[in-house]
């Protein structure tokens, strides 16, 4: 090859790698095909995940919490039963497990049993066992479907809860479809756990217990948390498609928000949201 006569000029070296030509969009045709695919994708599932929480919603809207008017009885299967489990004192901590289908829960009551589940079933058979550990209580409570689930028409399994107000409590719920409304305010929580599918969960705790912690993993769902508004606290979210209502939260890191002196405080609350197209929400009262 020859050398250029003037000697600032270097020669052409072939492996220089050549500019790309063209204009910007030419140059990036890709962007313009997959950028509109995933907005797409975003907005259908955000509007699946609306019309599944609203037919949560209408499922369950005519759910009456009613009195069974039967007797009393325990580890047994039965349609409308009032399941207890008498207190023992020096009980420690109650841990509560609670599984199950198509079924509205509600707490919002006390009682001098460790616990009682009034239950009104159409569509489930309901389980209720209990063994001490030590000085803690283990319950489960369990639902399987008997009958084919029929949404819309005013009928829905219920069972109404109610705890005793000593021990610590430790919750944890399974569910495919539930709507949940628990308002603990009065009870000691040290920890509440919610795994469901589609769903509404609403629940109020009080002040916390050295560190309560409360995780939701849940599908297409509402979770509503409500805290006392001068309660240390902390929001960690690892979360795909969601919306985030956190009230007076300041954001510190990457999915982690805070409030109250969260890192300082002697008691305080840890909440943990992991979930794919959800709405997630904290309200301080």
């Amino acid at each position: 090859m020859d050398t250029p006569d003037n000697p600032g000029v270097k020669p052409p070296n072939p492996n220089d790698a050549k500019k790309p030509e063209g204009s910007f969009v030419k140059r990036n045709t890709w962007l313009f095909i997959v950028v509109p695919v995933i907005i797409l994708f975003g907005l259908g599932g955000w509007y699946v995940f609306k019309k599944i929480k609203s037919a949560t919603r209408s499922a369950f809207q005519h759910v009456k919490f009613e009195k069974a008017d039967t007797s009393s009885q325990e580890n047994h299967y039965t349609k409308d039963t009032v399941f207890s489990e008498p207190y023992k004192a020096g009980t420690r901590i109650a841990k509560l497990n609670i599984t199950g289908g198509v079924t509205a829960f509600k707490l919002d009551s006390a009682t001098d049993k460790l616990i009682i589940a009034d239950t009104w079933a159409f569509y489930n058979r309901y389980q209720f066992d209990s063994h001490a550990e030590g000085r803690d209580y283990v319950i489960n409570f369990s639902s399987t479907n008997v009958k084919k689930v029929k949404l819309f028409n005013g009928r829905s399994d219920s069972t109404n809860l109610k705890l005793n107000l000593n021990p610590l409590w430790e919750i944890n719920v399974e569910s495919g479809a539930a709507e949940l409304n628990f308002d603990l305010s009065k009870f000691k929580v040290q920890s509440i756990r919610l795994n469901g599918g589609a769903g509404t969960y609403d629940i109020k705790i009080g002040q916390p217990v050295s560190i309560t912690k409360i995780v939701a993993e849940t599908g297409v769902s509402e979770v509503t948390i409500e805290i006392p508004k001068d309660a240390a606290c902390r929001i960690e979210q690892n979360s795909g498609l969601s919306a985030n209502e956190f009230d007076g939260f300041v954001k510190k890191r990457d999915r982690e928000y805070e409030i109250n002196g969260y890192d300082k405080a002697k008691n305080k609350i840890l909440i943990r949201f992991n979930g794919g197209i959800s709405e997630y929400k904290v309200h301080r009262y």
